[in-house]
């Protein structure tokens, strides 16, 4: 099996050629025993801390999704935000962790969820479970999202508008 090896300016990868027969590929003693995630995962982490390094020593804030926080959150720069987007606990445990956080759980504040009512973004509290105001003070803001691909202008005044402003009323000072 032939194998190279890169440099990436800052640690080494090997790339190996697969073996294949002609109809599906064949494990063989020569193959990663976790298979590829155990490389497109570490390449991630890699790609992500190194991105966060670069972007903090040029003087930028640097935000990244929870997925980060979930798979790699102790080798994050203790000044990272975590944008929490997937769902609860999430929030909780960036703040226990010493870093700031963004909410903006797509179970509540999503604006193209449709099935969710106002009522429901307005009731969602940023701040569930997380009672020392120290901890309080970590969680810097919430945010409605919204995927763009299946709205257009005319749902700014019946969609968008009505549920931003319910959630905009637990993203103040209480």
């Amino acid at each position: 099996m032939a194998v190279a090896s890169l440099d990436w300016g800052g640690g080494i990868a090997q790339v190996q050629k697969p073996r294949l027969s002609r109809r599906w590929y064949r494990p063989s003693a020569e193959s990663p025993g976790d298979g590829i995630a155990q490389y497109t995962d570490n390449g991630y982490k890699y790609f992500v801390l190194r991105a966060q390094k670069i972007a903090l020593s040029h003087g930028y804030e640097v935000i990244n999704w929870e997925e980060t926080f979930n798979n790699f959150g102790s080798q994050l720069s203790p000044k990272t935000v975590v944008h929490n987007w997937l769902g609860g606990g999430v929030a909780q445990k960036v703040v226990a962790a010493g870093l700031r956080c963004i909410v903006s759980n797509q179970d509540k504040w999503y604006l193209d969820h449709l099935d969710v009512p106002w009522q429901k973004f307005y009731m969602n509290e940023p701040l569930t479970n997380i009672s020392t105001p120290e901890q309080q003070k970590l969680v810097i803001g919430g945010e409605v999202c919204m995927w763009g691909e299946g709205i257009d202008a005319s749902d700014i005044e019946q969609t968008i508008w009505p549920r931003a402003a319910a959630a905009a009323g637990n993203t103040g000072e209480n």
